[in-house]
């Protein structure tokens, strides 16, 4: 299971979390040079689970940019890409923090990445 949650920034990831993804371009030419497969998980799966929560401080955030970017990350680590939660309209922890629903909808994503079936 990965979880990625970052704030949205000019359309895309913060550089801290970009690093992070073109890290693993090592894992892309594991899978696509060397043609090997990534080790399984301790519970025997091939692919992992992938979640994402991104918040943007605009009344319409534009999420596009990210999302690609997290779908080729979680490809080509052989994660599928299970769920996730965009919001808008958040600039810092307070606004999340009264947020409505996120934190209720982020707990019961949490919930049900780790308890339902694996398929």
């Amino acid at each position: 299971m990965i979880a990625l949650a970052a704030p949205l920034f000019f359309w895309n990831l913060p550089s801290q979390v970009k690093a992070l993804i073109d890290r693993t371009q090592c894992q892309w030419a594991r899978r696509f040079v060397l043609k090997a497969p990534l080790a399984a998980t301790p519970a025997s799966h091939t692919r992992r689970r992938g979640v994402f929560i991104c918040v943007g401080g605009s009344s319409r955030p534009d999420f596009s940019g990210a999302i690609q970017t997290v779908r080729a990350f979680f490809s080509v680590n052989q994660v599928d890409h299970w769920g996730g939660l965009l919001y808008g309209n958040v600039d810092t922890r307070e606004e999340i923090r009264e947020h409505p629903v996120a934190l209720q909808e982020a707990l019961d994503l949490g919930v049900r990445s780790v308890e339902e079936a694996w398929e």
